[in-house]
Order: C-alpha cells, then sequence, then structure tokens
C-alpha cells in the first residue's frame, strides 16, 4: 500500500511541474468515417455544373439573343445574377448583351483584395472552359482590353473566322478582371465579368 501511495504520488509531482498531459477531445473532430482535413493540402475543386452556362450558351444563337432568358427570374451564372441589356448606335445592329458580375469588391489599391479576385477569376475560367460547346474555342486576350488587367475570350467557330475579316466585332463571351479606379465619389474596387454579347440581327 506505501509504494501505491508513493508511485501516485510521483505522478502528481510530475504533473506539477509541468509534465504535458493529453489534450482535450476537440468540439469539432470529424465523425467516424469522414474525411479529415490535413493543415497545407488543397482541396479538390467542386464539379462543374453546366446546366446554367449551358442554358446561356443556348440562348445566345437566338433571333433575338437571350430572349428567352427575359421570362421568369434573372437566370444566374457562376452564383451570379445576370442582367440583359440591348445598345444600338446610330448606323449600327442592336446588340444584346448578357452581363454577370461575378466578383466585386471595394480595394483603395491593387493590392487590396487581389488575391480574392484572381482565385474568382480562376475558378470562373475553370467553369466556363469546362462547359464551352463542341465548337468553341478560348484564347487569352493578347495586351488585355485597356480597362482589364486579364481577359479571355471565348468564340464559336463562325465567329473566330469573321473576327478576321468584319469591319466590326464584338466578342461574343469575355470573362474579364479589372480593378476600376474609383471616380465621382465611387470607391475602387476589382470586378470579375462574364459577359455574353452578340448583334440583334445575328450578323
Amino acid at each position: 500500500m506505501r509504494s501505491s501511495m508513493i508511485a501516485a504520488t510521483a505522478l502528481l509531482a510530475l504533473a506539477a511541474c509541468g509534465e504535458p498531459t493529453p489534450p482535450p477531445a476537440a468540439e469539432n473532430a470529424a465523425a467516424p468515417g469522414e474525411p479529415v482535413a490535413r493543415a497545407g493540402s488543397d482541396a479538390e475543386p467542386p464539379p462543374v455544373d453546366c446546366t446554367q452556362l449551358s442554358t446561356a450558351f443556348a440562348a445566345f444563337n437566338e433571333a433575338s439573343p437571350f430572349a428567352s432568358l427575359e421570362i421568369g427570374p434573372p437566370i444566374r451564372l457562376l452564383n451570379a445574377t445576370c442582367s440583359i441589356s440591348e445598345q444600338k448606335a446610330v448606323g449600327t445592329p442592336a446588340i444584346r448583351g448578357l452581363t454577370c458580375t461575378v466578383f466585386a469588391a471595394n480595394a483603395p489599391d491593387r493590392a487590396t483584395n487581389a488575391d480574392a479576385a484572381q482565385a474568382a477569376f480562376a475558378d470562373a475560367r475553370r467553369q466556363v472552359t469546362a462547359c464551352l460547346p463542341a465548337d468553341w474555342t478560348l484564347r487569352e486576350s493578347i495586351g488585355a482590353p485597356a480597362d482589364a488587367d486579364e481577359a479571355m475570350i471565348y468564340e464559336g467557330r463562325t465567329d473566330a473566322q469573321r473576327a478576321m475579316t468584319a469591319t466590326s466585332y464584338v466578342y461574343p463571351v469575355q470573362l474579364k478582371k479589372a480593378w476600376v479606379a474609383g471616380a465621382d465619389g465611387e470607391a475602387s474596387a476589382w470586378r470579375v465579368t462574364l459577359d455574353f454579347q452578340k448583334e440583334a440581327n445575328g450578323q
């Protein structure tokens, strides 16, 4: 009995001197059978659901582009609510557009929120590229548009051919990342936008 008391006293003395004790169970520990996140591991991107993007590409080819999308609630692409517009200058065909703001965040300078904007642009590019119709191609915009830091151009086969001969041409689909400097009291911001646009007469 005396030897047992001595052993117990020794253990208590070690604990009091800073001997580590087992940590408490984590409150958010994974349940049996669930994957455990490991520090430094890269999570796999989620699979791409092309349902909405395929709908937008189909509407692009309508006689009046995107007319079917004006019925019912606004379409959402890449988790962004999109809007339809029409522009017409004198002597030129009307251009119908579908614009989606994929990412927007105030940024007093280019460094602020730049990584988040780049991540949003990369994920949008991954999804649009995965959902391109069979006869469409993609290319990086050479010397991105003056108002963009980075842009991807998506074109159908006939669009790419027409781009080389037409006197006027609008990019059919453009994914763009840009830092927009504030003006007239508005805050500067990073924006990632996806734009579909087509001349209303289909030319």
